[in-house]
């Protein structure tokens, strides 16, 4: 737990101080095992919750003494504290290209993040977003499938899964090169078979159902309050009776979705729904998780209901900036429990800060969130 880390850590700092009985003497060395030493952050804190008046600390002279040095002590002419003023300067704040999922869920649940990101348009080196783990399982499933349905829409369960073995040998050196390292074999086998096996579960729904594909990575757009609003389906397909259905594919746990689902804050989901079909919202929506190759869905979905809370709250978090606040979204559910928000939200969840470059920035620096 970070932060039990850091509560730790800042207890040790203050050992010393309850231990002392009558002085307590700190300092801070030039050098320290021959490189540069720096103040402690101790010592602000001392600076900050101790006040200690001039004449405690040296005679009538004005003269300050300690072991065989004497400092004749100035009177400290402090200048007062800034007037505090609002992190932006007040004004309208609008996106400045097409909405997406990704930018929406940014400005909603965290609008430092999005300031940052999306409106100044502050961006990290390309070396730092080389992905791997679970981001690379994803990016390179979500290829071999656009390739198998780009191919052909009616592979049988079984096809689908040995091209699927093909097509991953296929792109392994351009999408997933570490897997071809030394000690990597039984990661790249049991990625490989995972991915094969849940191909095949994928086009077994699709025939169990009768669903029809209508395309993969399908582009849709819309506009919101006068910007472009675009999202790109994994798979789109339609059921028998015409209804649209659309899967959307993760590799990732089911944890967090479901729990997503239960509560009705699939925003992802809703805004596919909200594209396909802006009026009724009648849209059958669903995860298909890679790892455990199943399917999740809503048994009561609202989706109406979860986009109008979002366009609510996204005019808020507009409203916010516009009068100079700058709210930082909070990275665990506990903390937004915890710390209320300044403003009630109708749409309200933790921020995506594992993901985030700008850690230093809002302070979040050294959690593992």
């Amino acid at each position: 737990n970070p932060q039990a880390a850091r509560q730790l850590e800042h207890r040790s700092w203050l050992n010393a101080a309850r231990h002392a009985r009558r002085r307590l003497i700190v300092f801070t060395p030039r050098l320290l095992a021959g490189e540069a030493a720096f103040p402690h952050p101790f010592l602000n804190e001392l600076k900050v919750k101790e006040t200690v008046d001039a004449e405690t600390l040296c005679d009538a002279s004005g003269q300050w003494h300690l072991a065989d040095r004497s400092v004749s002590l100035q009177p400290d002419l402090s200048t007062p504290a800034p007037t505090p003023t609002p992190e932006l300067i007040p004004g309208t704040i609008a996106p400045l290209r097409r909405l997406s999922y990704t930018q929406m869920n940014s400005l909603l649940t965290c609008p430092f993040q999005w300031f940052l990101n999306d409106y100044i348009g502050l961006r990290m080196p390309p070396a730092t977003n080389v992905p791997t783990g679970s981001q690379m399982y994803g990016t390179l499933a979500h290829k071999v499938v656009e390739k198998l349905l780009k191919a052909r829409k009616d592979w049988l369960p079984e096809e689908a899964e040995r091209r699927a073995g093909e097509l991953f040998d296929e792109l392994l050196p351009q999408m997933a090169a570490e897997l071809l390292l030394d000690g990597q074999g039984a990661t790249r086998d049991r990625i490989r078979n995972t991915l094969c096996q849940a191909v095949k579960k994928l086009f077994e729904e699709i025939h169990s159902k009768n669903l029809t594909v209508i395309d993969t990575e399908r582009e849709c757009t819309s506009t919101l309050n006068g910007q472009e609003f675009i999202g790109a389906i994994d798979i789109l397909l339609k059921d028998p009776s015409g209804k649209y259905v659309v899967i959307d594919m993760k590799w990732s746990s089911a944890t967090y979705l479901q729990k997503d689902l239960k509560e009705n804050n699939a925003l992802q989901l809703a805004i596919y729904t909200w594209l396909l079909d802006p009026t009724d919202f009648n849209v059958d929506c669903k995860y298909f998780l890679f790892p455990s190759k199943q399917f999740l869905e809503s048994d009561a979905p609202n989706w109406q209901d979860l986009w109008q809370h979002a366009v609510e709250t996204l005019d808020i978090r507009l409203g916010q900036m516009s009068t100079g606040y700058l709210e930082r979204g909070f990275a665990e559910e506990k903390e937004l429990n915890e710390k209320p928000l300044r403003d009630h939200l109708p749409f309200s969840k933790s921020a995506t800060c594992k993901f985030c470059h700008f850690s230093t920035l809002c302070g979040r620096e050294g959690d593992n969130a």
